[in-house]
């Protein structure tokens, strides 16, 4: 019956937020729940069904999850899931409400949308060269990839994220709404998208299949929200045809054959995985109530580019090393286990009401790059969010590439133009003030 509750009101919230008469809305509170559905409650239903217990790529998961079913923390797991999703919606239905005083930061700042293509050039030089760096690793499948191929790597992921925030500032410019009635063909035809395609598809063949998810989901928020709702046959065939590629993708990445139970268990793989972390923090049965966000803190440190402080990995504050149990053996870590250990319980309610209001504030702001913003803090809810740890999917993700990046490079396009046109204003001026007449012509 618990288990009925948490799919089923998250289910039916989502549904309310997202379908109306005019179409399919995808925003804040679908992508979240989403991401709640996937990573929080589908590890525990796929465990009491045992849907996909005769994949044998999922046979040592369901070990772990019978070995974790025996303690008796998976009631309180799902109450408090139900209660801290239910606060995130209670954000967004308060910050929705809330009045906003004037247009909000930023709704001034306007630029030449030319200039952007100043970033577009540095984007794809670093993009060529760091692909260019990792060509022996392309297309080879799934490995693990260490030193300094790693950090290439993650590098080109953040080229990556560079070219996909300046084709939404590109697609957000005043300058730009002729989109509206040319439609998607000029938006496919974008150079600025073009740019981040081809990324894109570096990254799929590095294995980065979640980050091209994830923005393609940006790119639909951005475009369902501010420029019109899909209409129910499109959204729900992009639905189907999004999954059976990302299934796809990874089967014949792992060089498998193609099945629907294969399909399915490649997708669901993705959070079940993950949930090792959250099925050995459970077994500790330690899930406090308050704590002081000292690791999430400490992640702000990757900020820092690695040039500027080589060894800031050891600097990060080691939640095993203050008594909690981590277990990621491929690398994720579920944010339920991110949100205790900095959080607590009630900790977490107020942090994800806050969350929920935020977006529901940005949304609602006037700057064109508070609607990227929006748009990509709102994509990162589904996967990242849910599967990365905080260092990686609050402060480079969230903070870094969905908020610093954008309106640092609005700003300095806006001081740019800013400067140009007073340049030119004060040409004008002295030009205007030239004496003339014959006394002053010059022999």
């Amino acid at each position: 019956m618990l288990l009925l509750l948490a799919i089923s009101v998250p289910l039916l919230i989502a549904v309310r937020a997202a379908i109306s008469r005019r179409g399919v809305e995808v925003n804040h509170v679908f992508l979240f729940t989403l991401g709640y559905l996937l990573y929080w409650i589908s590890p525990i239903a796929l465990g009491r069904l045992r849907i996909l217990e005769a994949h044998p790529a999922l046979r040592l998961w369901y070990d772990f999850y019978d070995a974790g079913s025996r303690h008796d923390s998976f009631a309180t797991y799902l109450v408090f899931c139900l209660l801290m999703y239910l606060a995130f919606v209670l954000g967004s239905a308060v910050g929705a409400r809330l009045r906003l005083y004037g247009s909000g930061v930023g709704a001034g700042w306007s630029f030449d949308h030319r200039l952007l293509y100043a970033y577009l050039t540095a984007g794809l030089l670093l993009t060529s060269a760091y692909a260019w760096k990792l060509r022996a690793d392309l297309f080879t499948g799934y490995q693990a990839i260490y030193g300094p191929q790693a950090s290439a790597r993650g590098t080109l992921t953040a080229c990556s994220l560079l070219l996909l925030g300046l084709f939404l500032i590109h697609l957000a410019h005043p300058d730009r709404r002729q989109a509206r009635q040319l439609g998607a063909v000029s938006v496919v035809s974008d150079a600025f998208l073009l740019a981040y395609s081809v990324s894109a598809i570096l990254l799929l063949g590095l294995g980065g299949r979640l980050y091209v998810v994830s923005a393609f989901l940006i790119i639909l928020t951005y475009w369902t929200v501010y420029r019109g709702r899909m209409g129910y046959l499109r959204a729900a065939a992009l639905t189907v045809w999004v999954m059976a590629a990302a299934g796809a993708v990874g089967l014949l990445r792992l060089k498998l054959s193609v099945s629907t139970l294969s399909v399915a268990a490649n997708l669901f793989s993705e959070p079940l995985f993950t949930s090792f972390s959250l099925f050995a923090f459970l077994a500790e049965g330690d899930l406090p109530l308050l704590q002081f966000p000292r690791f999430l803190l400490s992640d702000f440190l990757n900020l820092v580019p690695s040039a500027l402080l080589p060894g800031k990995a050891l600097l990060l504050a080691n939640p095993e090393h203050y008594g909690y149990v981590i277990f990621s053996p491929l690398g994720a870590l579920t944010s339920f286990v991110s949100f205790m250990i900095n959080f607590g319980f009630m900790g977490s309610l107020l942090a994800l009401f806050g969350l929920g209001a935020g977006l529901a504030v940005l949304r609602r702001m006037a700057a064109p790059v508070a609607h990227v913003s929006y748009a990509m803090l709102s994509g990162w809810l589904a996967f990242s969010f849910f599967r990365d740890p905080f260092s990686v999917s609050v402060v480079k993700s969230m903070v870094q590439f969905s908020v610093l990046v954008p309106w640092g490079i609005v700003a300095s396009l806006h001081i740019v133009s800013v400067a140009a046109r007073g340049s030119r204003v004060s040409a004008v001026h002295r030009h205007a003030t030239l004496p003339t007449g014959p006394d002053h012509v010059t022999p």
